[in-house]
């Protein structure tokens, strides 16, 4: 069993930012699922997932992303994915989730996209 994946999460500008360090796997991927989904149930509704020390992600893993996101999808939220790793982009691509997720090359990035999500759109507000 792996228990080579911890997580820590703060929050910036009303986004929730939850880094991921080590191997996220068919062993750690289902408490890194419930932590990302306890933060959704919170009323977090901005999440960027810092990926940046992760040295390992199988499929579950990729599923636990995929889970947040349409939790956050049923609660008008939003998921960024944070990391400049060509390699996970691959692993994205392969998997045939490239077009999945938003992906920032690093925090600044992400809080800045979230942000400008969640500001109403000017031309509705004009309707």
């Amino acid at each position: 069993m792996s228990d080579s994946m911890q997580f820590h999460s703060s929050s910036s500008n009303g986004t929730h930012i939850v880094e991921v360090e080590g191997e996220v796997d068919i062993y750690s991927a289902p408490r890194l699922n419930e932590a990302l989904l306890a933060i959704i149930r919170n009323g977090d509704v901005n999440l960027a997932v810092d990926l940046e020390k992760v040295r390992f992600i199988d499929s579950a893993g990729l599923s636990v992303f995929l889970n947040a996101k349409n939790a956050l999808q049923e609660n008008n939220g939003r998921l960024v994915l944070v990391t400049a790793n060509r390699r996970f982009h691959r692993i994205l691509t392969l998997a045939g989730m490239a077009d999945a997720f938003r992906i920032c090359d690093d925090r600044d990035q992400a809080c800045s996209v979230l942000e400008a999500a969640s500001r109403p759109d000017e031309t509705t507000l004009s309707k």
